[in-house]
């Protein structure tokens, strides 16, 4: 029986994916691994008990979480207790990790596990960095946080067997830092195309559309300024620690922008069908999920010129790209999204060619049986 062990990342569960409502949509390209043959069985290296339980509702609904296992701590959840599990879970589940025929990560974040599984159980390893972590964390000024990601890369660089990366600028990077490029492969991140689809039930708003954490990454007090700027409309979707400070400049400036809290991905999708424009003003991105889901819905998208947006955003053919990440040039970037052509269909396009499930699914089974012959 080919049985792969998925590591998530530090701190995180299926119970957390839930939580956030993103838990179809992490889990399906595991669940396809099983329906198209890849494996015939996902253990999940998880830090929460409560996933024993949301296993076996999922069990219920779906025959094909069967097939699934989840790897967990022996206590409950604290943070000395996900600290520990990171470390010695690995050993404590050895012989299911062991009879793996192979490990895969999910983020660079609390990857040491499914390293020193490797190093215990010598079963193949494929690392993903669906995002550079080091590079994340000196860009949001935290050094200490980014010499210790990039030690964990490091390693795991040397150790992995295959990496996978989700954009080209992070194919650039990873293939100037390790001994052996050949290994590291790119593969984007995929959308589901079925779910994420153009078609609306009722009349498009003219508003723009915001889904995502509410962070200094994203950079939303310069779209909020812009949309005051320029007198456009935006509904934001997200929480997260600036949501206070938003609303107050909203208000100060009088801005037609509604914070509207945080969106299940389930409910995501018939949300977007009812908008004609989206906005993704980063100042850094891997490779932006959301933005190949707005791309994928048929939408015409604004984004600011960074890798991972600029890998999607081809600017007045796929959507629009802002000169930078000001105020100033992201209103601009609004203004010719509303005034130019429909990208929708050019969008939409794009992602079913390349940004499918199947080829996804498609590519990284072709690594694996790479690593595994």
């Amino acid at each position: 029986m080919q049985t792969l062990t998925f590591f998530l990342s530090l701190s995180g569960s299926l119970t957390a994916w839930k939580k956030a409502g993103i838990l179809d949509r992490e889990i399906l390209h595991l669940s396809e691994y099983i329906r198209v043959g890849v494996f015939d069985k996902i253990n999940i290296f998880s830090y929460s008990r409560s996933d024993l339980t949301l296993l076996s509702d999922l069990r219920a609904a779906d025959p094909v979480y069967e097939k699934f296992d989840v790897l967990v701590p022996s206590r409950k959840a604290t943070k000395s207790v996900i600290l520990l599990h990171s470390i010695f879970g690995p050993l404590h589940h050895y012989r299911p990790i062991a009879a793996s025929a192979a490990l895969k990560t999910n983020q660079i974040s609390g990857s040491w596990a499914a390293l020193i599984a490797k190093v215990c159980t010598r079963r193949p390893l494929l690392l993903r960095f669906g995002y550079i972590l080091s590079r994340r964390f000196r860009l949001n000024g935290q050094r200490r946080a980014a010499f210790l990601a990039r030690l964990v890369e490091r390693i795991g660089l040397r150790l992995a067997d295959a990496v996978v990366v989700t954009s080209e600028q992070a194919a650039t990077e990873i293939r100037g830092r390790t001994e052996s490029s050949s290994k590291v492969h790119l593969v984007p991140t995929y959308v589901d195309t079925e779910l994420f689809a153009p078609g609306n039930t009722v009349e498009e708003k003219e508003r723009f559309i915001y889904v995502g954490r509410l962070t200094p990454q994203k950079n939303l007090a310069n779209l909020i300024r812009a949309a005051q700027r320029g007198g456009f409309e935006i509904d934001m979707f997200g929480e997260g620690p600036l949501k206070g400070d938003l609303e107050a400049l909203v208000e100060a400036l009088g801005a037609k922008v509604r914070l509207l809290g945080s969106i299940p991905n389930t409910e995501l999708a018939g949300t977007m069908k009812n908008y004609r424009y989206f906005v993704l003003p980063s100042l850094h991105e891997g490779l932006p999920k959301v933005l190949l889901e707005a791309m994928s819905t048929g939408l015409i998208c604004v984004g600011t010129n960074i890798p991972g947006t600029s890998d999607l955003i081809e600017d007045g053919v796929t959507g629009y790209l802002s000169d930078g990440t000001s105020d100033l040039e992201l209103a601009d970037a609004l203004r010719r999204a509303s005034e130019g052509k429909s990208t929708g269909s050019a969008a939409r396009a794009l992602i079913e060619d390349r940004y499918g499930l199947r080829r996804y699914i498609q590519q990284e089974a072709a690594i694996f049986e790479s690593v595994l012959n």
